[in-house]
């Protein structure tokens, strides 16, 4: 079960990419194809087709193509789903807190201005939204490519039951019409009683599909109908068309991905209207048939209709008025695509693909971007995922902004620099083991659906007591989007201000020290951390912490050991020097960071032999320690 949910973890912000770039390039096409309204429709439909085949391919773009990292409005842009209902919470005690839910729940969200009816309100406890959306993409995404798959069924079925067509006039017409076109492939040509248009099917032995009867119609409404069915087939419009239907099942939450089909569509019937009115037929009475064609679809039982399989109908009514008007529209061009523009659209199509999905969008920061940034959070034991706790004060600041402790940031500064190094074997290190707790989303403890209602009462409560300065700081990170799969940040301070009691919050948080739950606890380790010295305010934290330094869980040990970092409590200095031999290089690193918060140079010999720690986040930590102490920093 935790290995699915991670994969569906993976797969969410993977989806959610891949709609949102097809999206984007789907209106730049529909923008492009905008301004050739004169231009012919083979090159309108080559420019569809260009960019419904670049929406495809994208998954394959994102993972072979380069990468641009763009610092922009990220942090300002909530993920399209929140994970703020995560956190354990129960009812806040008091009275004082419980008459504020009802008036804030109108005014506040995730963002300020979101109504409390958010989509976590809408779902039970124990649900994750992404996950859920995902899995409704994923039956929206096989329904439809039943229903295709079935249409194909059909149309085979059809043909399967027609009768080859022997009229000796008919197959001389569609020779010479083939030899016109330039098609090399053989195209057989049946007629049937369930049908009473024509129609083309099939991508690889194409089929010209005919009412029965066809061969005793006069011949020039016979030509008029193979000449327009043939040219579907050598405009290979089947293959097309399976193309543009794959493109729109996989990103049928994009409404352009539909638009996008059915103007492809419209421009492939016009394009062969073209080569019809090319072959000299004039307009008037190739658009009397058309109309024929239409009336009779109209009364065709709906059981047998081609609008049931996957052929290729000649009049599909919907489509009609505008075919009728191009047809009579003596300013259109109606040449067919030459090699020239054929390139051009490959090239700009290539192009387009390849730049948009490269593009990452990202919070910014003041520090320049690394190319290891984008690989946090997909390998919990690589060398990155150093950032979870090594730069927990540089992944906190507001854009643009450093941390304002300076010694926090010198050495959250070092330790992330050095974490994007290539590290050592690691085979020891306890997040390489694959086990339960391996993953950094492990850490999320279980959910309730009001927890945004009662960390929005829970601020209000605590911002005119003793902790206003916590709250504030919490507060803003709730409408913080995660950054990553790993990132509970939100979901943390969520948790806090839900646990708010008579306007405290560290009493409260120290109180779940104790709590049977480690993810629990992990929590509580890293509130305090948020709060620094004014943890101390609670006697009882430091004793707590040092307890939660013995238990078997690596990732509470390394959250208990950032809190005494945080908070700098003299007393811990026993249990801090034994975390400095602790098989979690995450621990080993805030061992270091309270070691060199203390300024004491006669531990210097233990920074040293912690410079060439196995890791490399480690090794880093301590390397920046001994220069700091050296100084005199």
């Amino acid at each position: 079960m935790m290995l699915t949910l991670q994969v569906l973890s993976g797969a969410v912000p993977f989806l959610s990419g891949l709609l949102v770039k097809g999206l984007v390039i789907l209106l730049v096409v529909a923008i492009a194809v905008g301004q050739l309204r004169r231009a012919s429709a083979s090159l309108r439909h080559a420019a569809w087709t260009a960019g419904i085949v670049s929406v495809l391919a994208l998954p394959i773009a994102l993972e072979l193509g380069p990468r641009m990292h763009v610092a922009s409005l990220a942090e300002r842009v909530s993920q399209s789903v929140s994970y703020f209902s995560d956190a354990a919470l129960t009812p806040i005690k008091g009275t004082s807190n419980e008459s504020t839910i009802g008036s804030l729940s109108r005014s506040h969200g995730v963002l300020d201005g979101v109504s409390s009816g958010s989509t976590t309100a809408l779902f039970p406890a124990g649900v994750d939204v992404a996950v859920l959306l995902f899995i409704v993409w994923l039956v929206g995404a096989v329904a439809l490519t039943g229903r295709d798959i079935g249409r194909s069924v059909r149309a085979h079925r059809v043909v399967a039951r027609s009768r080859v067509v022997r009229e000796s006039h008919v197959l001389r017409l569609a020779t010479g019409l083939r030899n016109r076109l330039r098609i090399q492939r053989p195209v057989l040509l049946v007629e049937s009683d369930e049908v009473s248009g024509p129609a083309t099917f099939g991508i690889f032995r194409p089929v010209v599909l005919l009412p029965t009867g066809a061969g005793s119609w006069p011949i020039e409404n016979l030509h008029t109908v193979l000449a327009h069915e043939l040219a579907h087939v050598a405009r290979k419009d089947c293959l097309t068309d399976a193309i543009a239907l794959a493109a729109r099942n996989c990103h049928w939450l994009n409404p352009m991905a539909w638009i996008a089909v059915r103007r492809m569509r419209l421009e492939r019937e016009r394009a062969c209207d073209d080569r019809v009115l090319e072959m000299g037929v004039r307009p008037e009475p190739y658009a009397t048939l058309l109309l024929n064609v239409a009336r009779a679809a109209l009364h065709e039982p709906l059981a047998h209709g081609l609008s049931r399989t996957a052929a290729l109908a000649m009049a599909a009514p919907l489509e009609l008025e505008s075919r009728l008007l191009a047809i009579f529209d003596p300013r259109l061009r109606r040449g067919g695509l030459r090699r020239g523009q054929r390139f051009a659209l490959a090239t700009l199509a290539t192009a387009a693909s390849v730049l948009i999905a490269a593009l990452r969008l990202e919070a910014a920061s003041g520090a320049p971007v690394s190319p290891a940034d984008d690989a946090i959070g997909r390998d919990a034991s690589g060398p990155v995922a150093s950032l979870e706790f090594a730069s927990r004060t540089e992944r906190l600041a507001p854009a643009g902004k450093q941390p304002t402790q300076s010694d926090s940031a010198t050495s959250t500064r070092g330790a992330v620099r050095l974490a994007r190094t290539p590290s050592q074997s690691r085979a020891s290190e306890p997040d390489t083991r694959q086990d339960s707790v391996a993953h950094p989303r492990s850490e999320r403890v279980t959910t309730s659906r009001r927890s945004l209602e009662y960390a929005l009462a829970g601020y209000e409560v605590a911002r005119g007591g003793p902790d206003s300065l916590l709250a504030g700081r919490l507060r803003a990170q709730l409408d913080r989007a995660p950054e990553w799969e790993g990132d509970l940040v939100s979901e943390r301070s969520a948790w806090a201000l839900a646990r708010v009691r008579d306007g405290r919050i560290i009493e409260p948080v120290v109180d779940e020290l104790k709590n049977s739950d480690w993810r629990v606890r992990a929590y509580a380790a890293w509130v305090l951390e948020e709060a620094g010295a004014s943890a101390l305010r609670d006697s009882r934290a430091t004793g707590d912490l040092i307890a939660a330094l013995r238990h078997p869980v690596w990732r509470l040990r390394a959250m208990a050991a950032h809190a005494l970092a945080g908070i700098r409590e003299p007393s811990a200095r026993a249990a801090m020097l034994e975390a400095l031999d602790d098989e979690a290089w995450q621990v080993r690193v805030a061992a270091v960071h309270y070691v060199a918060r203390l300024g004491d140079r006669t531990l210097l010999p233990e920074l040293e032999r912690l410079a060439r720690d196995r890791h490399s986040a480690v090794r880093g930590a301590a390397a920046e320690a001994l220069t700091a102490n050296r100084t005199g920093e």
